[in-house]
């Protein structure tokens, strides 16, 4: 657990901490993860929120009170269930950051930017529940 702290970086060589399963790095001011986070075989939490990022490698999957302005390619999260990605900028949905999330049964995008829901939220076929709560759709 490395939250509230003021972290402006991690190091690569936390990858080689194969054996952790639980990674807290929320409330710090991370703009970035490094690449090698997807080496950590074992993680089966990882928490950025609250942080600044802008971008992101493709195995994160809470990434609330942030800046990032669209919803995170994930080709490597298949079997995805729940992606937090509320309280950003998200102003678009693209439909291929959505392709990848077959197995999504919960997307949150709840106090974004989001203007229009697009046809290709359709893919989402485990969808169960879908956050849009505050959004400046019309």
């Amino acid at each position: 657990d490395l939250s509230n702290n003021h972290l402006m970086g991690i190091p690569e060589s936390l990858a080689n901490l194969q054996n952790l399963v639980k990674l807290n790095l929320s409330c710090n001011k991370l703009k970035s993860l490094p690449p090698a986070i997807s080496e950590m075989k074992n993680l089966r939490m990882l928490d950025c929120s609250r942080n600044q990022m802008e971008s992101i490698p493709p195995v994160l999957a809470q990434m609330g009170h942030n800046k990032l302005r669209f919803v995170p390619e994930l080709p490597c999260c298949k079997t995805l269930k729940e992606l937090h990605c509320g309280n950003n900028q998200i102003e678009i949905l693209e439909a291929d950051h959505l392709k990848h999330l077959s197995a999504l049964s919960f997307l949150e995008l709840r106090d974004n930017k989001v203007k229009s829901l697009p046809e290709e939220i359709t893919l989402l076929q485990g969808l169960e529940r879908l956050d849009l709560t505050n959004n400046d759709i019309s």
